[in-house]
């Protein structure tokens, strides 16, 4: 987080809706990641043109769309991302 309204990761955003900041915060980093849940989606989700989610090209996690990237801004009180 930077001045707690930019976040950046790696991959994209959670599959799953309603994730908060507090859920990520508390997401042990010091274990390998599961092929599926939001540790996997913050490594390697991608954002996509389409609004929606969308099957990934790399076989794990999803693509999220315009809409899904504001919806999870606002939620979180955060103003942009960066991957």
């Amino acid at each position: 987080m930077i001045n707690k309204k930019v976040m950046v990761c790696h991959g994209g955003l959670p599959v799953e809706d309603d994730v908060t900041l507090e859920m990520i915060r508390k997401i042990n980093r010091f274990s390998e990641p599961a092929e599926r849940g939001i540790m996997c989606d913050l490594l390697w989700a991608d954002p996509v043109p389409q609004n929606g989610r969308h099957p990934s090209k790399r076989g794990v996690s999803m693509g999220f769309g315009p809409d899904i990237s504001k919806r999870f801004l606002d939620s979180n009180g955060l103003g942009m991302f960066f991957i």
